[in-house]
């Protein structure tokens, strides 16, 4: 009767409790005893009794069915599966894994709370120093990873110029060997499927839900709460039962800026100098001592690497140039690159086109014939700058206010009016609404000027003679009228594009 009862109670999916299972054996005693003779009933024994004797008949079954007849067979092999120490690396890069995450903190500005940033991490397997990062509103999507391997991939030379209170260096550079991530959309696209085949890396996908597979950035994640941003104010709590009466929103915030500095210097001068979890060295003896017996790689110069990083798409080569998203580019590079093809019988469609969402002012076109990419500007020069979140928005404002196709587009009425929605919208109760108004003011996202690629360090630090041809400059734009645009018309509730 026991085990009847454990079968059908407590060895399910339903996961119910020993209680229940003393409740179904007084259950099946009581009807038990009342079809048959008193002479031949079964004694009932009391429910502490029977809970401790049904305790004990469940001590005996073996660990791995239990957790298999009530969890699954997932969750089963993960708890029981051999815990042997495993060599994933055995050197710097050969092994980078990545990952994103909300931060459980609130930053803000005087207007206000703002939100919530994300952190997107590469860390180093070998050494566990964290090789790149990217932090801001915007959501994880290839354009954030695209930030987060150049900065992880280019010298950090100018940190010390930007931050002099840090101490040390951050001497993490090189292409990875190995990238490890899950199966998100931003992680599965093609843009870095085709960017990774180009920079010489490996992208290892781990199966569906087994982040325990790539635990060092996870782990991350839970140190830097715990450690860094516990202790500052704006924190925000994993759970509404921890949280209670706390609203970070109400308490002193930390500028966006101070945030990035902050976990500079605890990724610098504290993260990087403690005790590595496997050697008697620190993370950055270990980084130095590989790096010494095996010289990172890098790309043949910053540029080239923004172009190898950017994102892909087709495009056809007219008389007007290239269309991207409603805008035209254009310079004499592509002028000649269509009588070329024109010239060798060879097709001006589907050519290939990669554009940085960053800055959507430059694009690369790839030479069918030669295999190399030409630089094209954008023939309206507001474009320079603009951001593709930034164009989508703009781009739905004007369209909804300016609906016939013989209106002319302007960019400058758009930028000024969302800019007047941005400033009243960072100060509204709600934190949708605000992490949006700063997602598209740009002034919160992004990577720090230390590993901008315009700086002389690192073009001394890359030194190598560029390939890629050098960029048109910009037709001129006919001047016409700037249409008004009213910013009451404006929701920013509207402005949750696709990313």
């Amino acid at each position: 009767m026991i085990e009847r009862a454990l079968t059908e109670v407590y060895l399910t999916t339903a996961r119910r409790p020993i209680s229940a299972v003393v409740r179904r054996v007084l259950e099946d005693l009581q009807r038990y005893n009342s079809r048959t003779t008193a002479a031949q009933a079964l004694p009932v024994p009391k429910p502490g009794t029977l809970a401790r004797a049904i305790a004990r008949q469940v001590a005996r079954l073996d660990p791995y069915e239990i957790d298999r007849a009530r969890w699954g067979r997932r969750i089963a092999d993960q708890r029981h599966r051999s815990t042997s120490r495993r060599q994933l690396a055995t050197r710097i890069l050969e092994r980078v894994e990545i990952d994103h995450s909300p931060l459980k903190i609130v930053v803000g500005t005087q207007a206000g709370p703002l939100g919530q940033p994300w952190l997107t991490v590469l860390i180093d397997y070998y050494s566990r120093l964290i090789v790149g990062f990217c932090i801001g509103f915007e959501p994880p999507s290839y354009a954030v990873i695209m930030e987060a391997l150049r900065q992880a991939i280019l010298p950090k030379s100018n940190i010390s110029a930007r931050y002099p209170q840090i101490k040390n260096v951050w001497p993490c550079f090189g292409v990875p060997e190995k990238l490890v991530c899950d199966r998100g959309s931003d992680l599965t696209s093609k843009d870095l499927e085709q960017a990774a085949f180009q920079l010489g890396m490996e992208l290892d996908f781990m199966p569906p839900r087994t982040p325990h597979l790539k635990g060092t950035v996870e782990s991350f994640f839970d140190t830097l709460n715990d450690q860094l941003l516990s202790a500052l104010p704006g924190r925000t709590f994993r759970s509404w039962e921890k949280r209670a009466d706390y609203n970070a929103d109400e308490g002193p915030l930390l500028p966006y800026e101070a945030l990035v500095e902050i976990i500079h210097c605890h990724l610098i001068d504290v993260y990087a100098q403690e005790k590595h979890p496997t050697a008697p060295r620190t993370r950055m003896e270990v980084w130095q001592e590989s790096a010494a017996e095996f010289p990172p790689a890098l790309p043949i110069s910053p540029d080239e690497l923004v172009v190898l990083l950017s994102k892909t798409t087709e495009r056809s080569l007219s008389v007007r140039g290239i269309e991207l998203a409603g805008m035209f580019y254009l310079s004499d590079e592509l002028a000649a690159l269509r009588a070329e093809l024109a010239a060798n019988n060879l097709s001006a469609d589907r050519l290939t086109v990669r554009y940085n969402p960053w800055n959507l002012g430059t694009i690369w076109v790839q030479n069918p014939v030669s295999r190399t990419y030409l630089q094209a500007m954008a023939v309206d020069p507001s474009v320079h700058g603009l951001t593709a979140y930034q164009w989508r928005v703009l781009r739905r404002a004007v369209r909804k206010r300016f609906d016939s196709p013989d209106h002319v587009l302007s960019l400058a009425s758009a930028r000024n009016a969302i800019r007047d929605v941005v400033e009243v919208a960072v100060q509204k109760p709600s934190r949708r609404r605000r992490v949006r108004a700063a997602r598209y003011s740009g002034e919160f996202q992004g990577i720090p000027e230390g590993t901008s690629t315009s700086s002389e360090e690192t073009e001394a630090a890359l030194a190598v003679p560029n390939d890629l041809d050098p960029p048109a400059p910009p037709l001129p734009v006919p001047d016409s009228p700037a249409p008004a645009v009213d910013p009451a018309a404006i929701d920013v509730d509207d402005w949750d594009v696709a990313c």
